[in-house]
């Protein structure tokens, strides 16, 4: 298996089918975002200093890949490497590149992409690493926090229940002191992956660091997201990823928050909703007898019209994270 770096490779193909344009760009590792331009020909990567593009890194052999810029096709082919060339997660020899796939070269992820345009094209690509991950796709931790505040300012603006839940591969430093970074790349992954396939469209999947995946669950009460989470760990921990001869299995722990625990009516305990799994968990509810109130009444949210308020929301935003985080408890099935 392999560790990853990550590149962006674009083109054009115009109506006749030639190559236009073609570029490689980096998404990840300490040379993300830089660009290079391919013309036709050979191009390889590797370690070594003969290598068109060099990577230096362990995972990466000297001689790893070549890629091929033809008049109407981009093709790439692995060169015996030691941690293997893959294409969207396949192992490949040799094949054909199409737009918006992904190349990982060791621990490098890259995208093909196709364009006339190519400033315009490669604007966007740098854009794009603005907000998400380049090894799993999934929102990073900056464009997850920023999603999450418009949706918890949303959530309060039309008084809806918005849930968050914490997901951790537990034991992922072990797996990567045993088996090494590329496998526990490979973990990562196929979590982020079994996440996505289980998310509805409106969720918003973030990978905070390491093995620590967010997933905000919009209009689901807090009941609800922990059945998500239950769901959610008990798909990924049925995953089994190929080592040398083995197998290697994700253990997940997760927590859940919700809009509801800030403002929510005494008689409901987290006791009542989960048995004694959060019994002893430092309560958010509001006193007894206090007056009825909105979620920004028990917040002091409530601004007037055309006042900004981003204080309050990013302050509700890491009290519900850190809740979250608070009630992680192992959960394998």
């Amino acid at each position: 298996m392999q560790v990853s770096s990550v590149f962006t490779i674009m083109k054009d193909i115009a109506e006749t089918g030639d190559i236009r344009n073609a570029a490689v760009v980096m998404l990840n590792g300490a040379a993300i975002g830089q660009r290079f331009d391919l013309s036709r020909g050979s191009w390889t990567f590797g370690r070594g200093i003969q290598s068109d593009i060099q990577l230096k890194h362990e995972s990466v052999s000297r001689k790893h890949a070549r890629l091929i810029v033809g008049e109407s096709s981009l093709s790439v082919e692995d060169l015996g490497s030691t941690n293997g060339t893959y294409v969207d997660g396949v192992n490949i020899r040799a094949c054909e590149i199409r737009d918006g796939q992904c190349l990982k070269i060791g621990r490098s992820v890259m995208r093909v992409i196709f364009s006339d345009k190519m400033d315009a094209r490669y604007h966007s690509e740098i854009c794009w690493l603005g907000k998400y991950d380049g090894l799993t796709q999934c929102l990073h931790k900056r464009g997850f926090i920023a999603d999450f505040e418009r949706e918890l300012s949303r959530a309060l603006r039309y008084e809806r229940d918005l849930s968050l839940i914490t997901i951790d591969i537990d034991g992922l430093r072990d797996i990567n002191e045993r088996h090494g970074n590329l496998v526990g790349d490979a973990v990562i992954v196929e979590v982020a992956r079994a996440f996505e396939c289980r998310a509805r469209r409106d969720d918003f999947i973030g990978r905070l660091e390491g093995g620590l995946f967010t997933i905000l669950t919009p209009e689901i009460c807090l009941s609800k997201a922990d059945h998500v989470a239950r769901q959610l760990c008990a798909i990924a921990n049925s995953l089994s990823i190929p080592v040398e001869g083995s197998q290697v299995s994700p253990y997940l722990k997760y927590g859940v928050s919700s809009l509801s625990d800030i403002a929510r009516t005494p008689q409901l305990s987290d006791n009542e909703v989960f048995g004694d799994t959060y019994a002893a968990e430092p309560t958010l509810l509001r006193s007894p007898g206090t007056k009825s109130q909105s979620t920004e009444e028990a917040l002091n949210l409530t601004t007037r019209p055309g006042e900004a308020r981003p204080d309050g929301i990013s302050e509700l935003a890491s009290t519900l994270l850190s809740l979250a985080q608070r009630r992680m408890r192992s959960r394998k099935t």
